[in-house]
């Protein structure tokens, strides 16, 4: 076998530098396929030290691999989730010091697209239901067919996880 014949090792371009590179100088689990080179420099760039480690570590428990086989990761930035906290559930309205628990991030398990925080009893609903949008308002249309006829009361109870 001569020299020219040899194989060059498959390639990809960052989206970032815009430079064709093998495939080991990406980085595997970054979303949007760039190369070690950008990854670090955005790192450098949103330095952690005025993140909280809590939200760094949300980010790290949505790492992309769930029950059910392969999932998205969660694409927000560390900071957009500081941001976006406020430790009271967007579903419930329970607080974090109400349940005793740290709110959970909560995104689409498809795009990775974060959705917002949710308490565990809200996140847990919404997984038990698939995320299907159709099947959650099934679900309404049931419970308030039940309430009619039997004359359950509608009023909101408040609760705690144990």
């Amino acid at each position: 076998m001569s020299s020219e014949t040899k194989k060059k090792p498959p390639q990809r371009t960052c989206p970032v530098c815009r430079t064709r590179q093998p495939l080991w100088a990406f980085k595997k689990a970054d979303p949007e396929f760039r190369c070690k080179t950008c990854v670090k420099l955005k790192a450098k760039a949103e330095p952690r030290q005025n993140i909280e480690p809590r939200f760094h570590r949300a980010l790290a428990m949505s790492k992309g691999k769930g029950k059910r086989g392969l999932q998205a990761k969660c694409l927000a930035t560390a900071r957009e989730l500081q941001d976006s906290y406020t430790g009271i559930c967007e579903i419930c309205g329970i607080s974090e010091e109400e349940i005793g628990r740290a709110i959970c991030l909560d995104h689409c398990h498809i795009t990775g697209k974060f959705r917002g925080w949710l308490c565990t009893r809200c996140n847990t609903g919404i997984g038990q239901f698939q995320d299907d949008v159709g099947l959650m308002q099934e679900a309404i249309e049931c419970l308030e067919k039940s309430r009619r006829v039997i004359g359950c009361s509608t009023k909101k109870r408040n609760f705690r996880l144990s």
